[in-house]
């Protein structure tokens, strides 16, 4: 009989930060947790401030709205990831499967990605005048 281990993202964050490879558990926290988590509270500002009141001023709106827009493309990464390592690791000995918060994770790339691409920056700066 095999047995079953069922790893996150976080185990592995969490598991390379305990094994000594800081570097590579803060870049994937940042890519696949924190990223995501920024980029859906700096659409919430955005939008908030385009329909009701500023935030901020209408320069660092746009510089956050330039941000937003130009992480959203690098967000699929995560997903290529899974790709490359269920394509890698397929064998008798290792099996990578993912799982269903992966197309939960896909959905909010794709979403975030469509809420940048629609927002009309120009929103920001007829607020200000």
């Amino acid at each position: 009989p095999t047995a079953l281990e069922i790893n996150t993202i976080f185990n592995g964050i969490v598991y390379m930060w305990n094994d000594g490879d800081r570097l590579i558990a803060v870049i994937i926290f940042s890519a696949s947790i924190m990223v995501p988590v920024l980029k859906i509270i700096a659409m919430a500002v955005l939008i908030y401030s385009a329909y009701f009141k500023p935030v901020m001023s209408a320069d660092k709106m746009s510089v956050l709205y330039r941000i937003t827009e130009s992480i959203g493309r690098w967000s699929m990464i995560d997903i290529f990831v899974i790709i490359i390592l269920m394509s890698s690791f397929h064998t008798n000995m290792a099996r990578v499967v993912p799982g269903g918060a992966a197309i939960y994770f896909c959905l909010v790339v794709i979403l975030t990605m469509l809420s940048a691409y629609y927002f009309d920056p120009r929103l920001i700066w007829d607020k200000q005048q």
